[in-house]
């Protein structure tokens, strides 16, 4: 939401632009607004940096919890990719394909209980 606020910052702008023209434009040729009507058009504006400012702040303060939630997420990756390959190494050492079974001593039993001790 924070990234949303400040990539849109442009385009509210242009919108507050033309919303104001046209009140502007309104008040000029003495058409009728109501005075909140006008308050709030006129007020939209500042309320949009307010917001944004808003935004930044809170975006500033949750700086260290990102720092530690990426360390975190770094650190379970690492983690996963080192049982991933030590699965990888004994499933390779140890499972259904692996070079310790001889052709003439190997079962059709002895693959399958491979095969389930590895699923």
């Amino acid at each position: 939401l924070i990234g949303e606020i400040k990539d849109s910052t442009p385009q509210m702008e242009e919108k507050f632009t033309v919303v104001e023209e046209q009140c502007r434009t309104l008040i000029m040729f003495d058409y009728p607004i109501e005075e909140s009507t006008r308050d709030l058009i006129m007020g939209i504006r500042a309320q949009w940096f307010t917001l944004m400012a808003e935004a930044k702040e809170v975006d500033y303060t949750l700086g260290a919890i990102k720092k530690q939630f990426r360390q975190v997420t770094q650190d379970q990756v690492a983690d996963l990719v080192e049982q991933t390959k030590t699965c990888l190494d004994d499933f390779r050492k140890k499972g259904p394909d692996s070079t310790d079974i001889e052709l003439r001593d190997a079962t059709l039993d002895t693959g399958l209980d491979r095969m389930a001790e590895f699923r």
